[in-house]
């Protein structure tokens, strides 16, 4: 995400530098139109982005799609973006601000393909706020804008349809179970619980009723509490549900992602994504393996130094 950030910053704002006489307009163009592509499909993909990764959002209705449908046609923009990237002559590009922009986008969207070797939308269910968006979905409520009429129109549609996402989500995990994939029993114990205590909490101490105290339309806070009661929280409770009765009994007791299919293809996607590093997750535990034993045998000689030393005083 931070690789994303870094993207949107550079297709609004590339300085002049001498280099850039040197570059191919055409080619600068080029990226910038990936670029600007790229950013309005994320979000038209993702409309929470706009409160996580700070973009400027359009409308304030949209929830994310986690249909199979949906996902395979993100892949196909990615597949296109890279492509489009690929073929533009990167050494014309070389000392000028749309360099950077370009490796930024190389890097985004490789890592990604990659990724999709995990098939995460299928097992991810994350208790820190990834994977099904629980932790996300409480502080969107946060978020929401009101105070206005098409606001508050937003606010009603878009907490109707994020009900779809859980049942969409059941799908999604009933799949990943017939493919060999689940989360670990830990982590899915832990959302369970997260669920469970948010269904137990009060209307005037939940969350999720936030975007009403910040707004005293009388109609508007009626309409969105009949939103959760009859669209939100049905869907919640299933999904709970679907947790409990079910995929808890069948998800995986270990806890490395090696253990699901593709899994140590998986890690070294994930390790390439959280660290942009082209290398085998297993060379750079080594160097860092190295480093620990040369402190510690640095610090165990000035240790010994010290010991040598406090012996030679007390003599």
């Amino acid at each position: 995400m931070q690789r994303i950030l870094l993207i949107a910053f550079s297709s609004w704002v590339i300085a002049f530098t001498p280099a850039i006489a040197q570059a191919s307009e055409q080619s600068k163009a080029a990226i910038m139109n990936i670029a600007d592509d790229y950013l309005a499909a994320l979000k038209s993909k993702n409309p929470l982005a706009a409160f996580f990764l700070n973009f400027k959002a359009d409308r304030h209705d949209g929830i994310i799609d986690n249909s199979q449908a949906a996902i395979s046609d993100w892949k196909i923009k990615e597949d296109s973006y890279l492509a489009r990237l690929l073929v533009i002559d990167y050494n014309s590009l070389k000392g000028t601000p749309e360099a950077i922009l370009y490796a930024q986008l190389q890097e985004q969207l490789e890592a990604s393909v990659g990724l999709r070797v995990c098939k995460k939308e299928l097992w991810d269910i994350d208790f820190m706020g990834g994977g099904n968006g629980y932790d996300k979905i409480i502080k969107l409520a946060q978020f929401q804008p009101v105070g206005t009429k098409t606001l508050r129109k937003d606010a009603l549609l878009r907490w109707e349809n994020i009900g779809a996402y859980f049942i969409q989500d059941i799908a999604n995990l009933k799949q990943g179970l017939n493919e060999g994939c689940s989360a670990p029993k830990a982590v899915v114990n832990r959302v369970i619980t997260q669920i469970d205590n948010l269904l137990k909490t009060p209307v005037d101490k939940s969350p999720l009723y936030n975007p009403i105290t910040r707004d005293d339309d009388a109609e508007f806070k009626s309409a969105y509490i009949k939103v959760l009661q009859e669209h939100f929280f049905p869907a919640l409770r299933k999904y709970h549900q679907y947790l409990s009765d079910e995929y808890l009994l069948q998800a995986r007791e270990e806890l490395a992602i090696v253990t699901i299919p593709n899994g140590a293809n998986c890690y070294e996607a994930m390790f390439r994504d959280y660290t942009s590093l082209k290398w085998p997750a297993q060379k750079v535990h080594d160097i860092g393996a190295a480093a620990v034993r040369k402190i510690k045998k640095k610090s165990l000689n000035l240790a010994l130094k010290f010991m040598a030393l406090m012996i030679w005083e007390i003599s």
